[in-house]
Parts: C-alpha cells; structure tokens; sequence
C-alpha cells in the first residue's frame, strides 16, 4: 500500500469510527434514553450552522491569542513552516489531523455533553433544574478530564485543568441547548493547537502535519510544557475568557443568559408516550 493510500486509510477508519459512534447512540436514544436523538443537540436549523460558526471561530481566536502571547514572550520560536511527515505531502498529511479533530470534536461531544450531561440533568431532577444543571455540567466534566489521565505527559494538574475544559466545552451546550458551538469550538481548538501552531494537544505531540514547527521553552506553569496549552495557566485563561465570550454571544441572540434552552431536552415526552399519543 502506497504512502497516500495509508493516509487514505487512516482518514476512512476515523470516519469509521465517527460512525460508529453515531449508530450506537441511535439505538441508545430510541432503545435505552427513550428520546429522539435531535434531543442530544442535533437540531440542524440556521441557528444551529450560526453558533457552529462562532464555536469554530472562537477555538481559532482563542489559540491564537495563546501563541501570541506566547510568541511575544519570547517562549515559543518558529523553526518551520508547512511541516509533514518524510515523503508525504503537506496538503495530502493535513487531512489526517483535521479529520481526526473533526471526529473528536463531534463523538466527545455528543457523547460528554449530548448524551452524559443531559442524562445526568435528568437524574438529579429532584434539586431543581438549575441546581441539577449544574451537578450534572460538573460531573460530565470530571468524567472528561478522567478520560484523558491515561494521555501522554498528563499529570494530576493537567487532568484538573481538564475539567475545566470540560465546563468551558459544556458552556455552549447548557446555554443553548444544542451543540454546535461545543463541536465547533472543540474542532477548531484542537486543530489550530496542533496542526496549525504545532502544539502537543493534549500531551500529544506533534505526530502528523502542521502549519508551523515550533521549540518552546518558558516556564511550564504559563505553557503546560510537554503536555501543550491545556496543562497551562495561558490556556486556563483563554478557557475562562472564552466562556465569557460564549455567555456573550448567547446574550446577544436570545437577550439572557439561561439554562432555559437546555430545558426542551430534559424531562421530555418519552418515545413510548409519543407512539401511544399517535395511536389514540
């Protein structure tokens, strides 16, 4: 098999993947969660395409505010440009990551947001809805950042770090109640992190193409070091300013900043209950 053909591969085998993925929530949304899978944060109207915009706009914005800073403190060095594994070329290599960032984005969120976090709102109904919103925005984001203690280069600090990453990726879907700005922020995040700045994502170093090579040195504390932005105090702020830029952009569109979307998910009529309403 050519050199081309693998990169084909393994981009056929995260579609694949992606797939399988959605297959299986189907059948647990009609099978187990008793729910149309729309319910998830799949309502495709134009507002939907609107905030997947914004979410895809933001996760650029935001990491290039890192390098930046980074840049300008003299922590971060440019050392290439248009960067591919020995023999590929960088326009066939590029199509691995974005591929890759384009199934994470979409299956860990609807699987950490779409699905955990609204089931969980359901479960801790008896607090109240905003009380149970919130436990259940906190929990799914403690089992996200759990999910990446295995990554390369993680630490105990990273992993907290994470679940702060989580309720950053999380603010989207609790103040709309769908998830395309998650999925659109989470895409874009991760592919201008490691495939345009050259950044490890998520402890993960550089393993495939990139728009720029970079040597980074400054203090791991600012930078997160070998495990990338997320593991540092830049990346936690960019987090915390870009849920204020999402509470924003919410604001803006529905003239308050609620949980109130979020609740035409929860406590919905059960598919039994809507068979039976079509029988009668």
């Amino acid at each position: 098999m050519g050199v081309d053909a693998r990169w084909l591969a393994n981009i056929l085998l995260d579609l694949l993947r992606l797939a399988v993925v959605l297959i299986a929530l189907l059948f647990v949304a009609r099978f187990v969660d008793h729910r149309p899978f729309v319910t998830y944060g799949f309502r495709l109207n134009r507002r939907w395409w609107v905030d997947l915009a914004f979410g895809m706009a933001l996760g650029v914005l935001l990491m290039s505010g890192i390098f930046a800073v980074e840049w300008a403190a003299g922590w971060v060095t440019v050392t290439g440009f248009w960067v591919a594994p020995a023999g590929i070329p960088f326009y066939v290599a590029i199509w691995t990551p974005l591929m890759l960032y384009v199934v994470v984005a979409i299956a860990e969120e609807v699987l950490s947001r779409g699905n955990q976090l609204l089931n969980f709102t359901e479960g801790f109904r008896p607090l109240g809805f905003t009380s149970a919103v919130f436990v259940a925005w906190l929990l799914s984001s403690a089992i996200f950042g759990a999910l990446h203690v295995s990554n390369p280069n993680s630490t105990w600090l990273s992993t907290l770090y994470l679940v702060l990453y989580g309720v950053f990726l999380g603010a989207g879907y609790v103040l709309t109640g769908q998830l395309a700005i998650s999925i659109g922020l989470h895409f874009t995040w991760n592919f201008a992190q490691g495939a345009v700045f050259g950044f490890p994502v998520s402890g993960r170093p550089l393993g495939g193409a990139s728009v720029l090579a970079i040597a980074q040195s400054g203090p791991a504390l600012w930078t997160g070091g070998a495990f990338g932005p997320e593991a540092g105090l830049l990346g936690v702020s960019a987090a915390l300013i870009g849920m204020a830029l999402i509470a924003f952009w919410v604001k803006a569109h529905t003239q308050r900043v609620s949980f109130e979307q979020l609740r035409a998910n929860t406590f919905t009529l059960r598919l039994a209950d809507q068979d039976r309403e079509k029988i009668a």
